[in-house]
Parts: C-alpha cells; sequence; structure tokens
C-alpha cells in the first residue's frame, strides 16, 4: 500500500503552460485540493474542458 501524505498549502499560484497534459494534471490537482485555485494559461479543447 502507497500512503500519500498532504501537506497544506495557503495562497499559493501556479501558472500552467498551454499544455492538454499539463491542464489535465493541474484540474485534477485544483479538484482534490481543499482551497480556492486560479488557473491560469489553460489549454481550451474539447479534452481539458471534459475534464472540468
Amino acid at each position: 500500500m502507497i500512503e500519500i501524505k498532504t501537506q497544506k498549502v495557503k495562497n499559493s499560484e501556479i501558472e500552467v503552460p498551454g499544455s492538454k497534459s499539463y491542464t489535465h494534471r493541474i484540474l485534477i490537482a485544483a479538484a482534490l485540493s481543499d482551497g480556492v485555485c486560479n488557473i491560469t494559461n489553460c489549454l481550451k479543447s474539447e479534452d481539458t474542458l471534459l475534464t472540468l
């Protein structure tokens, strides 16, 4: 079994390059976070919109 230890991060900012792979990853990470996430420069495509 793999244990994932989380840390609380407040008021952080990440800018994602316009990549489909990176956009999917940051959207999933934001969905798993407990806080507010502001994501900029996401690739707008059918695939990434379906991830939302």
